[in-house]
């Protein structure tokens, strides 16, 4: 969780399942989501297929649960943590 600000804004269709909401705001909470989230899918796990990188983003491109794929964009503040998350997954 170090990498992540102390306001962080994590945006995900997979949040609603867990929390309720598609946003978790702040590190605490996206801590306890991701917390949750192992909880409930305890064998998850991410395969990294590619990273793309600009000024103040980083893309991860993955494979998740079920092989599915998905990116996650991450955006970085001045001091290189990342304020803000959009995980966007393979359509079915």
């Amino acid at each position: 969780m170090d990498l992540y600000d102390d306001n962080v804004e994590l945006f995900s269709p997979l949040a609603e399942r867990i929390t309720g909401e598609f946003t978790i705001k702040g590190k605490d909470n996206v801590q306890q989501y991701f917390l949750a989230g192992l909880t409930k899918y305890p064998e998850l796990q991410f395969k990294l297929i590619n990273v793309f990188v600009c000024v103040d983003t980083i893309v991860l491109h993955m494979e998740g649960a079920g092989k599915k794929r998905l990116a996650e964009v991450l955006f970085l503040n001045d001091d290189r943590r990342i304020k803000k998350v959009m995980a966007h997954y393979e359509c079915e």
